[in-house]
């Protein structure tokens, strides 16, 4: 999960300075204890900062943050919901972050919900269109998730993540000539994506050239070592090219990384009937 971020603490300094409340002292120093990732500190501060003012969504919006950081899911979205009480308007990010966490949670609804929040506050953020694509991707409502990414293009011609994800959905929908001019399109603009070099590495697969398709799942995995995804389609790659051998190497790598924990059982199915 990406880690949520305060933003520039300047600005929190510069509050402080021209400001005696001692609940804005409070969150600066918060501030400074979540820059350096000492959450459960920082989450301390920004209490003392509702203390002093009970009515600061700026401490239950950073307490949300760190909670984020934590891994405290459920925390995370009951102090979400305080900043929105308090401040239903003003911060897009509360609905933004909130969203990317019923995200993770797979509940698609409640995502959805506050993304389009978001995006009504905020109509010009590619990325939140994209996030909503990324909900109806994940509900298989493909043409919905097609047109958002459509939409991010439109605000953004250079999105490689939306030719990332327009291609992946095109995937799913079998469309392997497709997907591969999306991925050719993305990585002119980011050659450096890891996840494209992957997906591209299968999608050649699809098409009938393994030996392609292994030189990039090779570069995808140089460029990022901890894609367990990448390990799943090498280890494709090689039951195609009939190396049990390193297919099992492979599949074995992909479920250390956590891939059955992150995406599906698909990994363990190919290692039990594969590897004896």
């Amino acid at each position: 999960m990406k880690r949520f971020s305060i933003g520039i603490l300047a600005i929190y300094l510069i509050i402080t300075l021209v400001s005696c409340r001692s609940d804005k002292k409070f969150i600066v120093r918060g501030n400074i204890e979540f820059e350096k990732e000492n959450y459960k500190s920082a989450i301390n501060y920004y209490k003392k900062a509702l203390e002093q003012n009970p009515e600061s969504w700026e401490a239950y919006y950073n307490i949300a943050l760190a909670k984020s950081n934590m891994n405290n899911d459920t925390g995370a979205i009951a102090d979400y919901l305080m900043a929105a009480k308090l401040n239903p308007k003003e911060n897009v990010n509360i609905y933004i972050n909130r969203g990317a966490i019923y995200l993770k949670l797979k509940q698609y609804d409640k995502a959805l919900a506050d993304y389009t929040t978001a995006q009504s506050m905020n109509p010009s953020n590619k990325e939140i269109y994209l996030n909503i694509g990324i909900v109806y991707q994940e509900q298989k409502v493909y043409d919905k998730a097609l047109e958002q990414f459509n939409l991010a293009l439109k605000k953004d011609s250079m999105y490689a993540l939306a030719f990332s994800h327009r291609a992946y959905v095109y995937l799913l929908k079998e469309d392997y000539p497709t997907a591969l001019a999306e991925l050719q399109k993305g990585l002119m603009i980011d050659s450096n994506d890891a996840v494209m070099y992957s997906n591209l590495g299968y999608t050649k697969l699809k098409l009938g050239k393994p030996e392609e398709a292994l030189t990039d799942i090779n570069h995808s995995i140089t460029l990022k070592k901890d894609n367990s995804w990448a390990y799943k389609n090498r280890a494709m790659v090689y039951l195609a090219m009939k190396n049990n051998q390193a297919a099992c190497k492979d599949l074995q790598k992909a479920i250390e990384l956590g891939y059955s924990n992150e995406y599906d059982n698909q990994v363990d199915s190919l290692l039990k009937a594969t590897c004896k």
